[in-house]
């Protein structure tokens, strides 16, 4: 069974994010890929790309800087015995 091959242009357009985050993916070793010496650049197998055409898999391929320092801001955790007995 042949299989279709994209490049990590074609693969971030059919994934709708950005080529730099396929090829993110592909650094990380979430996504394989293949370099064939006949061609130029990497190519990616279409069913390799079917798991991340999901919402849920296009999250693990697409990173978001927060934009505010309110966005990091993490509530402290308040104690029970936050009074102290001093005699």
């Amino acid at each position: 069974m042949t299989d279709e091959m994209y490049t990590t242009k074609q693969a971030a357009l059919y994934l709708g994010i950005a080529e730099g985050d396929v090829r993110l993916a592909i650094r990380e070793g979430k996504l394989r890929a293949w370099n064939l010496p006949a061609q130029r650049g990497i190519l990616v197998r279409k069913t390799d790309l079917l798991r991340f055409r999901e919402p849920a898999g296009r999250k693990s391929l697409t990173r978001q800087l927060p934009l505010f320092a309110a966005d990091n801001y993490v509530e402290p955790a308040t104690t029970a015995s936050s009074e102290s007995n001093v005699a």
